[in-house]
């Protein structure tokens, strides 16, 4: 493959990367609004399902995202081997920004969790 089309395949990846977010915090909001509204209500079979649910989708979002950045760093690095102006970040920036992200990821499902966790378990 020559530098466009690695410049092109790291493009794409990006792009995929942001709609896989999105569409994790969607879901993300969905549990938080289904929490709110009816968290207290549920009984804790259907707490549990709810999160397994919940737990499964995410990972899946989150794994297709975590890979979709890990093409776009991989991309990026072939491109800059034939172009070296177009890197902008280093090796080392991509590898933090998408460690950043897994973090994100990670934080995102926590909050989720503990709110869930909060509407159960407050008192009256």
């Amino acid at each position: 493959m020559n530098a466009a089309e690695w410049i092109e395949f790291s493009s794409m990846a990006s792009s995929n990367s942001y709609t896989s977010f999105a569409m994790l915090l969607t879901f993300a909001s969905g549990y938080l609004a289904a929490s709110y509204i009816v968290g207290s209500k549920l009984t804790t079979l259907q707490v549990i399902l709810s999160n397994f649910v919940f737990i499964s989708a995410y990972t899946f979002f989150a794994l297709n995202a975590y890979g979709n950045l890990l093409d776009w760093q991989i991309a990026r690095s072939m491109a800059a081997e034939s172009v070296p102006e177009i890197q902008v970040f280093s090796s080392n920036e991509a590898a933090a920004f998408v460690m950043f992200a897994v973090l994100v990821y990670i934080g995102v499902l926590l909050v989720c969790l503990k709110f869930m966790w909060d509407i159960r378990h407050r008192e009256n």
